[in-house]
């Protein structure tokens, strides 16, 4: 709870700390999604090529919106950056199809084992834990490496 409290500058009521982080947060997803249609639908390029540049764009609307004023605490703004990368990864996840080796790392783990010739256990068991939840789809081969991403993105702040 202090980290809401002191993000918001004086005077400045939590209410108005969160309508200005979602309103970022908002813009910053406009504005990526927006980057990453123009080139892939009119410049021609591959949606893996295009992601660099709108990610690169977006971490400018953010820093460029958290410096212009609003006092945003930076923690603060932090949380609220893993919050939309988790939205975003979400998203990605439900409308991709598997790669070759997510594809083999759900096959292995159809059988679970202590161990695997050339991976340890845990992805096994992450992909059946995802595979149990939603299905055997897609999302649920990824959702263990969405919850891992997530989780591995709050030790840098």
């Amino acid at each position: 709870m202090h980290l809401w409290r002191n993000a918001a500058a004086p005077g400045s009521s939590r209410r108005t700390l969160a309508l200005l982080l979602l309103a970022a947060c908002l813009l910053a997803l406009v504005v990526r999604s927006g980057v990453i249609e123009l080139l892939t639908q009119i410049q021609g390029w591959s949606a893996y090529a295009a992601v660099v540049p709108a990610a690169i764009v977006t971490g400018v609307v953010l820093q460029r919106v958290g410096t212009t004023g609003a006092h945003v605490h930076f923690r603060a703004l932090l949380v609220a950056l893993v919050g939309y990368a988790f939205f975003l990864r979400v998203l990605y996840c439900a409308q991709i199809e598997l790669l070759p080796e997510e594809a083999y790392y759900w096959n292995y783990s159809r059988h679970l084992d202590i161990g695997y010739l050339d991976h340890p256990p845990m992805v096994a068991w992450l992909v059946r834990l995802g595979t149990l939840l939603f299905g055997d789809t897609e999302f649920g081969v990824l959702f263990g490496a969405l919850c891992c991403g997530t989780v591995s993105s709050f030790f840098n702040l």
